[in-house]
């Protein structure tokens, strides 16, 4: 049976989304929308379709995101930071964005890779000089990036004077423990625009690369957001 809601602030702000029980997630997919009602009524022309949306839509009240900083939705359930459990996806829950982090109960120490038993804690602490208030930092922008139910309003810059020092690396680092489809690249001018946000409504991590300096800076609305 297939779950539709209107996602989003209010009317004017809201568009329709399918529930993806494979996900767990909701997703605005139009032309899969539109699959969906030539698979109900096959004879249908395309200002059919739309209709049909259009009723779809029209019967449906505004949902909001879930906001339960408790859970977080993982790729393989939706984990409850509160009693240490994994539950199942759910449609009752209107969540729009999840990480590929995986929840395993059986694991009892940190994973290491190659010949060289590589690790992300020997990485990090090779890269960071052994600085640990520089490491914590980072492990808390995993942990940003992974609790996306749990607004962070944080808004982090890797910044260093030269080139070449690694600020690529740890956001591919975090690019990688999110999951490719689930961010988004968008500098700061991008998001400043009228519809900046849009592209990036749905991700879980939000990326860009340098600004220019030279470029003025006419507010962080958006940003703050």
């Amino acid at each position: 049976l297939a779950s539709f809601k209107m996602i989003g602030a209010d009317e004017t702000e809201s568009s329709l989304y399918l529930y993806n029980p494979l996900e767990g997630v909701y997703e605005e997919h139009p032309r899969f929308i539109g699959r969906l009602v030539d698979e109900i009524t096959p004879e249908a022309l395309k200002r059919d379709e739309t209709e049909v949306m259009n009723r779809i839509a029209n019967s449906l009240g505004i949902s909001k995101i879930t906001k339960k900083e408790n859970l977080a939705v993982l790729k393989n359930g939706i984990y409850d930071i509160e009693k240490h459990k994994l539950l199942p996806f759910s449609a009752k829950y209107t969540f729009v964005t999840k990480t590929d982090a995986i929840w395993d109960e059986n694991a009892t120490e940190e994973p290491a890779f190659g010949e060289n038993n590589w690790t992300l804690s020997k990485a990090l602490n090779t890269y960071f000089d052994g600085q640990r208030d520089e490491i914590t930092a980072f492990f808390h922008a995993c942990q940003f990036a992974i609790l996306t139910n749990k607004p962070s309003k944080t808004f982090i810059y890797f910044y260093s004077k030269a080139g070449q020092t690694g600020k690529g690396t740890l956001t591919q680092l975090l690019i990688n423990l999110v999951g490719k489809r689930n961010a988004g690249s968008a500098n700061i001018e991008t998001i400043e625009s009228r519809f900046g946000l849009a592209s990036v409504y749905d991700k879980a991590l939000i990326y860009g690369n340098e600004n220019d300096e030279k470029k003025k800076k006419n507010g962080s609305n958006n940003l703050k957001n």
